[in-house]
């Protein structure tokens, strides 16, 4: 097995939230500059409001591939011809 095996297998045996802060620490190596606190705390904060807005019913949730979707389409219809 190679290296990149061992490291794919040990990456999935952790739990869904040690993975979950892993691919943050990753993906803020990829960003070139430190990440500053004050903006992680207020995605911290907003995560928290939506969380919140969701279980008491004031938002709903739906597909995130029919959310793309969507997206792409107005940005097509937005489009000059």
């Amino acid at each position: 097995m190679s290296t990149g095996d061992d490291l794919r297998s040990q990456i999935f045996a952790l739990s869904a939230s040690e993975r979950a802060d892993l691919v943050r620490l990753l993906l803020l190596s990829l960003e070139g500059e430190s990440f500053d606190d004050e903006v992680q705390q207020a995605w911290v904060v907003e995560s928290e409001r939506r969380s919140d807005a969701y279980r008491q019913g004031e938002s709903q949730s739906r597909d995130w591939r029919e959310a793309i979707h969507e997206m792409q389409e107005e940005l097509k219809r937005r489009r000059p011809t």
